[in-house]
Parts: structure tokens; C-alpha cells; sequence
């Protein structure tokens, strides 16, 4: 889980003006690379299974998730408007997982100790062919 100070980068990524694809690349990028740290992985899943069990824990997690998802979502719409991104269902949902499947990938890499570097490139072409339009 991210902590404000941590979220701001990604945030000032996410709001930038540049186009959608080229922002959601370097949120990916960046993301990722925050994520290569096992010790920020193993944090985030200490913090889950605590949010799990505390109700406060899981209101910051769910708050900080949120700021995150919704800068997002942001951008997934944007993009969907200027036809850079194809209207998926639900521009939220799909930022969801658009997060999910970095952690998860930034999970998978820390459990069977392939680093993040080579996780990535896969990744990142999973997401994009999930959002482009397709050409």
C-alpha cells in the first residue's frame, strides 16, 4: 500500500496532459519500477492481510487506493474521448485492474525470484493491447 508521500509521483504522472497512451506508459514504467523493490511488494501484502482484520488499516488502504484508481480512471476516460483508448465497460473497473495486474506481476516476481525487469515488458503489452485501439 502506498503512502501519500509515495502516491504523489504517480499522481503527478497520471494528471499530466500528455496523451492517454503515453501517460498510461509511464505510469506503468514508474509503477513497476516502485514495485521491483521486493521490500515495497512484501509491504504492500503485510499491509493487505492487515487491512484484511483493522478496519481503520482498511479504510487508508481503501482511501489510498482509491486516489490512485480514480487518477486513473481519469485518464482511461480521457483517453476513451480523444480515441486514443477503446470504451472498455467500465473505465473504473478496468483501472482497477490495470493496478492489479502490476501488483500481481510485482507479486509473481518476488515469490519465484524473477526480477521485476523481466516481468515487465510482458506486462506492459498485456495492459496496452487491453486499452489501445486497436489499429
Amino acid at each position: 500500500m502506498l503512502e501519500r508521500r509515495e502516491m504523489e509521483p504517480f499522481l503527478k504522472i497520471l494528471n499530466s496532459n500528455t496523451t492517454a497512451p503515453k501517460v498510461l506508459k509511464k505510469f506503468i514504467r514508474a509503477y513497476a519500477k516502485y514495485l521491483a523493490a521486493p521490500e515495497n511488494v512484501i509491504l504492500t501484502l503485510e499491509i493487505s492481510s492487515e487491512a484484511v482484520r483493522q478496519p481503520d488499516i482498511a479504510q487508508l488502504f481503501v482511501e489510498n487506493r482509491s486516489s490512485l484508481t480514480d487518477a486513473l480512471e481519469t485518464v482511461v476516460r480521457r483517453g476513451i474521448t480523444d480515441g486514443d483508448l477503446r470504451a472498455v465497460p467500465d473505465p473504473l473497473q478496468a483501472s482497477q485492474l490495470v493496478i492489479e495486474v502490476l501488483e500481481g506481476s510485482a507479486y509473481r516476481s518476488v515469490l519465484s525470484e524473477i526480477p521485476m525487469t523481466r516481468v515487465i515488458g510482458c506486462t506492459e503489452d498485456f495492459i496496452l493491447s487491453s486499452l489501445l485501439m486497436r489499429q
